[in-house]
């Protein structure tokens, strides 16, 4: 992995980055090392400016983490998709097929699966609603306006609540969903459910974040935490131009190996690694690749926005469409080498 990645790191910083002692860290934030490491510089593919960011990758723990964090990380936030206004409504078809998702035995969950295709469905499905019940105490830490509990409140689950501290203020939903302007710092209680979606990533401290959530959860509770997988193979194959990097909002990508450590010394037992991986996923990094931002006449999110995903991209030919196509089918039972990854983590024995 190391060896195939060589050339595409640079040990020479640009001018005009936040600098300590004149040099750029090297110090890994994951696992702290700072021998041999390397800086991959990568672009912000979500505005036109295409600002670039020096991640450093490392040698021992095979992490990739921001070298410096940009003084004004505030203003990459400004619309993003997490803080937007909640979808109140969805169709009939929808909504049936999250009931059956939900209560349906194993061997029907696959079908209803499928008619739940988006990576906004994503969180939703990766929820073990085996192990909870409609009363079982659900948090969702760094929800924005809380999209998820607002429509598992819907579904029947009385107590689903969500925080994030940068929510302009505590939210109360008509559907009796709260969402507090709250960290996981000042949570208290016992949970059964926490789930960390795409969260875990944009947060500074990691280790403490996981004794945090060690302490909050119940008994038999479960945590789940999504983040991008560093070890996936479109990172190996697009490297700086792969989707999961987001620089610079997101702050530290721990490897598989990595956020095993991490978990252990937060005296929790890993109990099950899921991954996942939809077409959307290829065709954000082939348009970074061919330094197409997302919001261009040609980018993923524009295409998104005015036709779905049910229109093949333009920059897409039929030929890609369908090697990315074989590619998700052999990939999508491999987590370790999807582009996303869930750990699902309880109370340590």
């Amino acid at each position: 992995m190391k060896e195939a990645l060589t050339d595409h790191f640079s040990q020479e910083p640009s001018q005009g980055y936040s600098k300590i002692n004149g040099r750029l860290s090297l110090k890994c934030r994951v696992c702290g090392n700072k021998k041999n490491n390397n800086l991959l510089k990568c672009k912000n593919m979500r505005v036109a400016t295409k600002d670039v960011f020096h991640y450093v990758f490392c040698n021992k723990c095979e992490s990739l983490s921001i070298s410096e964090i940009p003084k004004n990380l505030g203003k990459f936030y400004e619309g993003y998709y997490s803080f937007g206004p909640v979808q109140d409504y969805e169709s009939k078809f929808r909504k049936f097929a999250k009931k059956h998702f939900i209560y349906s035995p194993s061997f029907m969950k696959a079908l209803f699966s499928k008619c739940l295709s988006s990576s906004n469905d994503l969180s939703f499905k990766s929820i073990d609603f085996d192990k909870i019940n409609t009363h079982s105490m659900i948090l969702d830490v760094g929800c924005g306006t809380g999209q998820l509990v607002f429509d598992l409140t819907n579904l029947g689950f009385s107590n689903a609540f969500g925080i994030d501290p940068f929510l302009n203020e505590s939210i109360e939903y008509a559907n009796g969903c709260s969402v507090l302007k709250k960290s996981i710092f000042e949570m208290k209680g016992s949970w059964d459910l926490i789930m960390v979606h795409h969260v875990f990533e944009h947060m500074e401290f990691q280790q403490d974040v996981l004794t945090q959530l060690a302490s909050l959860i119940s008994e038999n509770g479960t945590i789940l935490i999504r983040i991008p997988n560093i070890d996936s193979y479109a990172f190996r194959k697009y490297q700086e131009n792969w989707y999961g990097v987001q620089p610079p909002v997101h702050l530290a990508l721990p490897s598989i190996n990595a956020m095993k450590t991490m978990i252990s010394k937060a005296e929790l037992d890993l109990v099950d690694i899921k991954g996942e991986n939809i077409m959307e996923f290829w065709y954000h990094s082939l348009a970074y690749s061919l330094n197409i931002w997302d919001y261009s006449k040609y980018g993923i999110r524009t295409h998104m926005k005015n036709h779905s995903l049910r229109a093949k991209p333009k920059i897409v030919s039929k030929q890609m469409k369908k090697a990315f196509s074989s590619l998700n089918r052999r990939i999508v039972n491999t987590p370790e080498l999807c582009d996303w990854v869930c750990f699902y983590l309880k109370k340590g024995v």
